[in-house]
Parts: structure tokens; C-alpha cells; sequence
């Protein structure tokens, strides 16, 4: 039986977390190092003007997970709209670190 190689997705990026790299956030949920120490560095330095304590405190999979199930049309587009913002940051701040490990 051959070995599975990623050990789950990361809460945070959405990305394959590889068995041997996974970390645990306090929610015990499986994410990378990078991520959650990104994340850290971001509670520490408080919400930026965009985005709003509500916005960082859930992921995008916690706020999609909310979705699938919401039967509140009007809270489903709300959940909605916070789901493209989440994705949003986050597709921002992934091409921001792949910049700067590519050195650009």
C-alpha cells in the first residue's frame, strides 16, 4: 500500500500540507509553517484598514464550509461576499510571498 504524501490541507492557504512539514494551529487544524506564522505576525500587528477583525479571525474554509450548509439566502450572500474577500487576501498574499522567494 503505497504511502499517502500530503497529510491534509492547510486551513489557512488552502494548499497540500506534506506529512513531515504539517504544523497545527490552535484550532487544531493541519497548516503550513509559512502560513501560520504569517498569520501570527498578522494578529500581532492588529487587522490593516481592508480588512476587519471579523476577516482574520476565519479562514476561507471555515466561511465556505458555513455556506455549504446556510439555508438563509441573504445570509448565504453575505457569507458569500466574506468568502471572496477571504479568497481574495489570500490569492494576494500568496503571489505577494512568491515574489519574494523568486526574488521580484
Amino acid at each position: 500500500m503505497p504511502i499517502k504524501p500530503f497529510a491534509s490541507v492547510c486551513a489557512l492557504c488552502g494548499g497540500n500540507v506534506r506529512l513531515e512539514e504539517a504544523k497545527i494551529d490552535s484550532y487544531g487544524q493541519t497548516v503550513h509553517e509559512d502560513c501560520i506564522v504569517d498569520k501570527m505576525i498578522q494578529d500581532a500587528n492588529g487587522p490593516t484598514r481592508q480588512q476587519s477583525p471579523a476577516r482574520t479571525a476565519r479562514s476561507w474554509t471555515e466561511i465556505a464550509n458555513e455556506l455549504a450548509v446556510e439555508p438563509d439566502p441573504e445570509r448565504a450572500l453575505k457569507l458569500a461576499d466574506e468568502l471572496n474577500r477571504a479568497l481574495d487576501s489570500l490569492s494576494s498574499s500568496r503571489a505577494k510571498k512568491l515574489k519574494t522567494e523568486n526574488g521580484e
